[in-house]
């Protein structure tokens, strides 16, 4: 469970959707233009941290059931301003589109950079 994230947005009225493009004088959003192709960014409310620390417990005292923070990053991948639809309705040259971006996202250079921001 991730607690901190009990604050986060959950299911918005339209003209407050977060994922949906920016409109003229409208609620600013995650997405500044209403023609892309594929966005990709930084969940506001990601279930892992890149910082999380702390020290390994154990489920009843049992060393076979260590648990600890997780660690990790997140990101959101938007493929179409529709407000309804998933990955599997897409074309496949549609799915391939989102695929290089999210691929392009975790080149070997990518992920370095990342994490010597992090680090």
């Amino acid at each position: 469970m991730a607690a901190h994230r009990n604050d986060r947005t959950f299911m918005p009225p339209a003209d407050r959707d977060p994922l949906a493009p920016t409109g003229p004088g409208g609620f600013p959003t995650e997405i500044a233009e209403a023609d892309y192709d594929v966005v990709v960014f930084e969940n506001r409310f990601p279930s892992f941290s890149p910082r999380n620390g702390g020290t390994a417990d154990l489920v009843d005292g049992d060393p076979l059931w260590p648990v600890r923070p997780a660690n990790g990053r997140t990101e959101v991948v938007c493929f179409s301003s529709a407000p309804k639809g998933s990955f599997g309705g897409l074309s496949p040259r549609r799915a391939r589109t989102v695929l290089d971006a999210w691929i392009s996202d975790t080149t070997p250079e990518r992920t370095a950079a990342r994490l010597r921001r992090i680090g």
